[in-house]
């Protein structure tokens, strides 16, 4: 491992800095599988995929391993051979459940195949980044780069973990009617398990996307050629890379210089000390005969290369969805409704002077008493310490976010930390069944039950998770939400989720939920996690300590609810206590709507 005093690890540090300084942007990070092998135990590479994929399809349909296809066929053509034999598995078990029903109805006979890539990647997928296998804190210091864009060819969502609900995440095709002007934005340019039909495998889908690849193409120039890019996770001669590399080359150097110098390829190196001679460039081949160079970063710990990548400015505070909403708002009021509307043309000119632009938005101080306008001011540009300070702070941010949430249901805090915060202070805020809702809705996404809410509102229990229930959409979020409906022995809530077309396609619990519903609560309870003990930062305690026992459940909470945030000086090991909280927050509910006194 380098320390800091190794003088390649200085370079490294000095030229990001100077890349980042001289652009004064936000980085664009390029991210392949690489990163999710790096945090979790099971992603497989491109190969290994496919392997699983040859293993797991019958022997009368596939009869050979991967080596031979690799001698045979190029990867898109593979990818082709074993959706055919997936697709005569498929319909050779039509009566069986081993395929859902829609891949039947499906037009396209390669959905069978990206189905089970879709599946296959669900079940490594974690629900936030505390469930990551390892190298869980050098993730947390990723998530703080606050990178202006990120493309990867991934199918899985690590990445939406990494930075959730900040980002828009967009898919496949979808990326060719995007503005690339906007800021926040995560581009899978090759698909998402969560569209199994936008998966790019077969070499029907890389036709249709090199089709299409020159406007793609001239799309990322513009990220390329004007940001400082990391390129993580890729060999240096992958093609995704070369090809992409070879167009900005194209554009970006001349016959004298080949290097592009915003450019930074992290090379993950095990073993690496100090007195190694680590190369300082990387040569990218061109399929054309030319070549380029890009600066190559070696490294075996991630995190000082991620601390140095953090963009600080003004705005830092600011959250990436804030100013993606605030550049989207003012595109669309500059090209739609404007010239459909009346303008003060005075107040139009001041806007077009920057200094006068950032007064009239507050990012500098504004002038008057407006209490509206301190509010927007506090929510801007101190709105990351107001959501872990004060309890004015706080109810201030709580106000702000309901007000969001009732405009936008997807618009929910940013954080476990920050709901949890709101959790330690419960009794210093002010609350309604609006605020109640906001927190249930923050706590699903963020990978918590949100009991607590769910106890605090007006409303019958019932009838708020139903309608949850119905409108769900995103697999964390259902998977909570059938863990609290199997604890209390909610049947027509759960048999909603179970028809929710919009989670359909993902592997949840609901049958096997419903199927037992009718079981003992300490059975329900206890089919939450693979272990029936329950660690908390003071000892450890079981499910059956805690059924009935709501005192004690309280201040396992609490404890659990210390170790989780943040510079509080309680830590539970190497246990993941987010884990345990969502465990002991089932008990609680169970507890307190009396299921445990029946």
């Amino acid at each position: 491992m380098l320390s800091d005093r190794s003088s390649h690890r200085q370079w490294a540090t000095k030229k990001l800095k100077e890349t980042i300084d001289e652009y004064d942007l936000r980085p664009i990070l390029f991210i392949g599988s690489g990163i999710s092998q790096r945090y979790l135990d099971d992603a497989p590479s491109w190969d290994g995929l496919l392997r699983e994929l040859i293993n797991e399809c019958p022997d009368t349909h596939i009869d050979y391993p991967l080596e031979y296809y690799k001698q045979k066929y190029s990867n898109p053509r593979i990818g082709t051979e074993i959706a055919d034999a997936y697709a005569e598995w498929a319909w050779e078990v039509r009566e069986t459940s081993i395929f859902p029903d829609w891949t039947y109805e499906h037009e396209n006979r390669e959905v069978f195949l990206k189905q089970k890539v879709s599946e296959k990647f669900d079940d490594l997928s974690p629900d936030s980044i505390e469930d990551f296998d390892k190298n869980i804190e050098e993730a947390k210091i990723l998530q703080e780069i606050g990178p202006h864009a990120i493309i990867t060819t991934n199918y899985d969502t690590v990445i939406e973990e990494v930075f959730p609900d900040e980002y828009n995440t967009i898919v496949g095709e979808q990326v060719y009617d995007v503005d690339f002007t906007s800021i926040g934005e995560i581009y899978k340019i090759h698909g998402c398990t969560n569209e199994p039909e936008s998966i790019i495998i077969t070499e029907n889908d890389y036709q249709r996307f090199l089709n299409r690849k020159k406007y793609l193409s001239a799309k990322l120039l513009t990220y390329f050629a004007e940001h400082p890019v990391v390129i993580l996770g890729y060999d240096i001669t992958d093609q995704n890379v070369t090809t992409i590399l070879s167009d900005l080359d194209t554009v970006t150097t001349d016959d004298e210089n080949d290097l592009l110098e915003n450019i930074f390829h992290i090379d993950f190196t095990r073993g690496i000390s100090n007195n190694d001679d680590l190369q300082k460039y990387s040569v990218v081949n061109h399929e054309d005969g030319g070549r380029s160079r890009v600066r190559s970063i070696s490294a075996e710990d991630y995190s000082w290369i991620y601390e140095t990548l953090t963009y600080e400015s003004e705005l830092s505070a600011v959250k990436i969805k804030h100013l993606r909403e605030l550049m989207n708002n003012t595109y669309k009021v500059v090209t739609q409704d404007a010239p459909r509307k009346k303008v003060q043309i005075e107040i139009l000119q001041q806007a077009s002077d920057e200094d006068e632009l950032t007064n009239m938005l507050g990012v500098l101080p504004m002038d008057g008493d407006s209490e509206s306008a301190d509010i927007l001011r506090k929510y801007l540009i101190n709105q990351k310490e107001s959501e872990t300070r004060d309890g004015e702070n706080l109810q201030t941010n709580l106000e702000l976010a309901t007000l969001t949430f009732i405009g936008d249901k997807n618009q929910t805090l940013s954080s476990d930390e920050v709901v949890l915060m709101m959790r330690k202070e419960i009794d210093e805020l002010d609350w309604n069944d609006d605020r109640c809702e906001l927190l249930i809705h923050s706590s699903l996404e963020n990978g918590l039950h949100g009991v607590e809410w769910l106890l605090m509102h007006n409303e019958d229990i019932s009838e708020v998770l139903h309608d949850i229930a119905g409108k769900v959409g995103k697999k964390n979020k259902a998977q909570r939400l059938e863990y609290i409906l199997y604890v209390l022995g909610e049947e027509e809530p759960l048999q909603t989720l179970s028809e929710n077309e919009s989670i359909q396609q993902y592997k949840l619990n609901y049958e096997e939920f419903l199927e037992n519903i009718n079981n003992p609560v300490e059975e329900r309870v206890g089919r939450y996690g693979a272990s029936d003990t329950i660690h908390y930062p003071d000892g450890e305690t079981t499910y059956d300590e805690l059924l009935g026992d709501q005192e004690k459940t309280e201040k396992v909470l609490n404890s659990l609810n210390e170790a989780i945030l943040p510079d509080t000086g309680v830590e539970l090991g190497r246990t993941n206590p987010k884990m345990y909280f969502r465990a002991a927050e089932l008990v609680k509910i169970a507890n307190v709507t009396g299921l445990t006194n029946d």
